[in-house]
């Protein structure tokens, strides 16, 4: 009975904790490629009042479906569908404003409400007749591992936004030092052509030419009209 009791938490503290860590993970990368469109923060508020719409009429068919197929039939479908359709979508999101990624940000939040609410009401019907203070210890462990779930999932979002970022910084690096390159190419040093000029002057010309090239090559974003120009001159 005990073995019993222990196996119960022990399950539903372990759905939830990895439940919770896949919301996390899925909100971080919604998020993070949502947010890099121009107007992405700005349709917020309509976008919060379409999710708000759309979680009644979902509510009323999974509560539909629970009384037709019965609670396990649809907690399964729910999270069933929650992963097929995240999975389906996961390579084709593109950063910014397209119309997959706003049906993923609202769908996201949507449908792990439900899967949330469906796994908080096995554990009340499960602990339902449990006397008030077992079941009061089970739930503490069990949030427990919703928030162990929660900590996991941003650690994980963290250290792979950290990986993803130093991926782009080294990409952009490759892509600067390209683009000074070509510049070089293009704007090759200047040689006097005068055999009366002095040495000093000659020397002045070089040192000015320099800074205006690292002056090119060190400003942000300034190197793509050089690469532009690299690629067609080729």
């Amino acid at each position: 009975m005990v073995d019993a009791h222990l196996r119960r938490i022990f399950l539903l503290s372990f759905t939830l904790g990895l439940t919770t860590l896949a919301f996390i993970i899925a909100k971080t990368g919604r998020d993070a490629l949502f947010f890099q469109g121009s107007g992405g923060l700005l349709q917020l508020p309509l976008i919060y009042i379409y999710i708000a719409g759309a979680s009644l009429p979902l509510a009323m068919i999974f509560v539909k479906a629970m009384k037709t197929w019965g609670a396990r039939p649809a907690r399964v479908g729910i999270l069933s569908t929650a992963a097929a359709v995240m999975a389906a979508a996961a390579p084709f999101l593109q950063p910014g404003d397209n119309t997959l990624l706003l049906i993923m940000f609202m769908f996201i939040p949507a449908i792990f409400g439900l899967v949330f609410a469906s796994l908080w009401l096995l554990a009340s019907d499960i602990f339902e007749k449990t006397e008030k203070k077992e079941a009061a210890r089970a739930f503490s462990k069990i949030g427990a591992g919703t928030l162990a779930g929660g900590m996991l999932g941003g650690m994980i979002s963290k250290a792979l936004a950290f990986s993803r970022g130093r991926q782009m910084a080294d990409l952009s690096k490759r892509d600067h030092h390209r683009g000074c390159d070509c510049h070089r190419r293009i704007h090759p040093w200047p040689v006097s052509q005068s055999n009366s000029s002095s040495k000093s002057r000659r020397e002045k010309e070089t040192s000015i030419s320099d800074a205006n090239r690292q002056q090119l090559c060190t400003r942000p974003f300034g190197y793509f009209d050089d690469r532009r120009s690299c690629r067609l001159a080729h």
